[in-house]
């Protein structure tokens, strides 16, 4: 039988043999990250309606957005052939919400903004919410609020929908994991 190495718990440094956490430690991060499930969960949880009355869409572009039974949104580019997922959507006590998952890194950094596909914003109501989340944090912003203080960014490339940028300062920001 192999000999098991003695280490040290990569969280508070206890020695012990065999795995990277003691057992206080891997409790913790259990809670913790059971917390932090519950906070994505609770943002994140809506009615999958039929909306595709308002979120199947062409505009005079050629660009197609469209939204299967189970709220998933897609868009379709004019020059591409496939489609992309750009969220979902759906109702959470009467209002529509966009959720979206993120990555931190894909935030715009010389503005420090979300970008929100244009389409999508476009065929919201006023009283809707947006929602993106990470690992790290959940971002929710008011569509009105989203409207008024955002902006658009140009870039040379081709190949990206229409984005409103808005300002990390101007979201509900939820950390998560106690960051």
């Amino acid at each position: 039988m192999p000999e098991t190495k003695a280490s040290n718990c990569q969280k508070c440094g206890v020695e012990i043999t065999g795995v990277y956490y003691c057992p206080a430690c891997v409790a913790i991060l259990d809670k913790a990250l059971a917390e932090k499930n519950a906070a994505v969960e609770k943002h994140t949880t809506i009615s999958h309606v039929d909306l595709s009355d308002i979120f199947n869409h062409t505009d005079e572009e050629g660009n197609e957005l469209f939204c299967n039974t189970s709220g998933k949104l897609y868009l379709k580019l004019a020059g591409e052939k496939a489609s992309r997922k750009v969220g979902s959507i759906g109702r959470k006590g009467g209002r529509i919400k966009y959720i979206k998952p993120v990555k931190e890194k894909n935030r715009h950094r010389k503005s420090n903004s979300w970008g929100i596909c244009w389409t999508v914003l476009n065929k919201m109501p006023n009283d809707g919410e947006i929602i993106f989340y990470s690992p790290e944090a959940i971002y929710s912003i008011e569509v009105m609020r989203a409207r008024g203080k955002g902006q658009f960014l140009f870039f040379k490339r081709v190949g990206y929908e229409k984005q409103l940028f808005v300002p990390v300062k101007d979201w509900t920001i939820e950390r998560l994991g106690g960051q």
